[in-house]
């Protein structure tokens, strides 16, 4: 999850570089794009803290996240975008079996 929140905080800041540098083709879609993968970058550097720390609470949306990304990466392989895919794929599954090892939270 920490290597996923690192890449988005890449995507936040190259769309905003394409804002500054007026390459954006919309600033206001631009700028909100960034915000929204922002908090998708929150979100994945909680989880990572979360993971690491051994916390159960962030198992089940960790799943859910790389679950989702399965379809993501095997659509960016099957669409062109061989190796972005790939990195993907590896990345979910790998992160989807660290989350596996995370114990399920004892509601009792």
């Amino acid at each position: 999850m920490a290597a996923q929140a690192a890449a988005l905080v890449v995507l936040v800041v190259i769309a905003l570089a394409q804002v500054i540098t007026g390459h954006a083709d919309g600033v206001t879609q631009a700028l909100t794009e960034a915000a929204l993968v922002l908090v998708f970058a929150a979100c994945a550097a909680a989880l990572a803290w979360a993971l690491l720390h051994g916390k159960a609470v962030a198992r089940t949306p960790t799943l859910v996240w790389n679950a989702l990304l399965l379809p993501v990466g095997a659509s960016m392989v099957s669409g062109g975008a061989t190796v972005v895919g790939v990195v993907v794929l590896v990345c979910a599954i790998a992160t989807l079996l660290a989350a596996l090892l995370v114990p399920r939270a004892d509601l009792d």
